[in-house]
């Protein structure tokens, strides 16, 4: 049974940099553990409108390798995905090779609206962005620096 999270504020005020993961609104994310081979995603704020995200993605066909991603925008493309940039610059997805959109993230002044569906190492879904809330299929998870968490 998935866990909802929706409409939660974690460490931040109006106006703060932040980042948007799907209704959620928070100073910082991970999803997964730092440590080991399955999948972990995490979101930094460096400074007021500097977001950096790191962690290793899987797509659902679990055939088709991960990649790791390091301080991503500005690192390099992970090998074999495609790096797509949003029109108006203000934004990319990480798409595989078949064009699946995996992750992408969006800046609109100091904030950062995030969409990802993660999917562990054997291809099953473990966390997925819709429009009205954040699913949650497997922790561990943490939304917000002492927020809520998930094992």
């Amino acid at each position: 049974m998935a866990t909802i999270l929706a409409r939660n504020w974690i460490n931040v005020r109006p106006g703060d940099p932040a980042f948007i993961v799907s209704t959620n609104v928070c100073d910082w994310f991970e999803l997964g553990q730092r440590a080991g081979q399955d999948y972990w995603l995490e979101g930094v704020i460096l400074r007021p409108t500097e977001f950096v995200f790191n962690g290793r993605l899987f797509l659902p066909d679990a055939s088709e390798h991960g990649t790791i991603i390091d301080n991503f925008p500005k690192g390099p493309t992970p090998t074999g995905w495609i790096k797509r940039q949003r029109a108006d610059g203000a934004g990319y997805e990480l798409v595989s090779i078949a064009g699946k959109s995996i992750f992408g993230f969006l800046i609109e002044g100091p904030l950062c609206k995030v969409t990802a569906n993660i999917y562990a190492a054997n291809g099953a879904l473990v966390a997925e962005s819709l429009v009205d809330q954040f699913l949650l299929h497997r922790g561990p998870a943490s939304i917000g620096r002492g927020g809520i968490t998930f094992t």
